[in-house]
Formats: C-alpha cells, structure tokens, sequence
C-alpha cells in the first residue's frame, strides 16, 4: 500500500491537473483493507479443534466408512500391513555412502 500511495503521489507532483492517480490508489488500498481484516479475522476464527478431532477419528479407524468400495491402490499381499513386517520384492538394499575425505592443502 505504502508503495501505491508513494507512485500515486509522484503521479500527481508531475501532473498537478490530474488527480485520478489518487482516486485509484484510494480504492487499491481501501480494497486492500478490507483483504487484510479478512484474513485476521480467519486467523482468529478458524476450525483447528475441529480439524483435530476428526484427524483422531481418521487415525482411531471410526472413518474407515468413508473409504468403502473405494478403488484400493494397496496390492492384495500388502493389504494386512499391520500384522505382518513383509518382505518387499524387488528392494535392493543400497550400501551407505562413503565419506569424502576433503583434501590437505599443499
């Protein structure tokens, strides 16, 4: 905003007779108010308590209804995941990293 009203101000220290530079830099900033009051007024009333609960529903498995004749993209033998530490096909384990020694100065 500080920078719409310093270009408006410049426009009209150079072109005393037009005064419209003003005008619009008055709704941008009134506009601007109006984004800004909005946005605190959302930080203050916002829906956190609620989103945790039903994140703990989700984590609880009381929402597993909603996932119902959905498409599952889990193969078949992956499915019970929770009972069994399966053995992945096709994982080769890659040895770690060596470390760079850096160089001595000469």
């Amino acid at each position: 905003m500080a920078a719409t009203l310093s270009y408006a101000d410049h426009l009209v220290g150079t072109r005393t007779e037009d005064r419209t530079p003003l005008d619009l830099a008055d709704l941008y900033c009134r506009e601007a108010r109006r984004r800004i009051e909005a946005n605190f007024r959302a930080v203050r009333h916002h829906f956190n308590r609620s989103y945790g609960k039903v994140a703990g529903l989700l984590m609880d498995g009381q929402l597993d209804w909603l996932g119902e004749g959905a498409a599952n993209p889990i193969p078949p033998q992956y499915r019970d995941w929770t009972s069994h530490d399966y053995e992945h096909p096709g994982v080769v384990p890659r040895p770690a990293p060596e470390r760079v020694r850096p160089r001595e100065a000469a």
